[in-house]
């Protein structure tokens, strides 16, 4: 399916590069040429928009939202100069701006409601009854998002995340499956940490 990506935004402003993420995950991203003021050909796009294309993705088999995202360097001219971040993660700090779209939802399942990856993984986790293989098997088909969710699911009901065992059949599982869950350990295991540090 082809998706169309108008990057737009005041004269003062430059985009150097566009994203397009689909349930959360960085699906396309491409750079967006610097374009001179003198630049005067036909490929130019017309004032207030900084670029503008298609993408062409497969279509998904299950809901889907998409959300555009452009970035592009801070703006440094004393009229509006982009301002250091308040609580800075890094002594090391680069100026940039973002534009985002909001949420495109695609009914791709064909049934007239917005589903979201949470709810196709409540759906999944509930029809495996609790067996670990039988939910990253039927994970094939859906993407990192809705896995990530299965894996909450399947570690709220006292399921481990670390054992052999899990890690084995994770490891086998399909690739979306995989990742999902991987990335929700990750995630879990530096929440975990940061409790820890902090004496919750």
């Amino acid at each position: 399916m082809n998706v169309d990506v108008k990057v737009s935004g005041p004269h003062w402003v430059t985009a150097d590069r566009v994203e397009l993420y689909a349930n959360g995950r960085l699906i396309r991203e491409q750079e967006i040429p610097v374009r001179t003021g003198d630049d005067t050909s036909a490929t130019t796009p017309p004032t207030g928009i900084k670029w503008e294309g298609r993408w062409t993705i497969p279509r998904p088999a299950h809901d889907v939202h998409l959300v555009a995202t452009a970035f592009g360097p801070g703006i440094d001219k004393p009229y509006w100069k982009t301002a250091k971040a308040y609580q800075p993660t890094s002594p090391v700090w680069r100026a940039h701006v973002i534009g985002c779209s909001g949420a495109l939802w695609l009914d791709c399942d064909g049934d007239g409601k917005k589903t979201a990856a949470r709810e196709y993984a409540r759906r999944l986790w509930e029809a495996s009854e609790g067996d670990l293989s039988k939910l990253l098997s039927s994970l094939s088909g859906y993407d990192s998002a809705v896995a990530a969710h299965a894996a909450d699911f399947f570690r709220k009901a006292s399921g481990s995340l670390t054992d052999a065992a899990t890690r084995e059949a994770v490891r086998d599982a399909p690739p979306a499956a995989r990742d999902g869950f991987r990335e929700y350990q990750a995630a879990w295991r530096a929440t975990e940490t940061a409790r820890s540090s902090s004496g919750e």
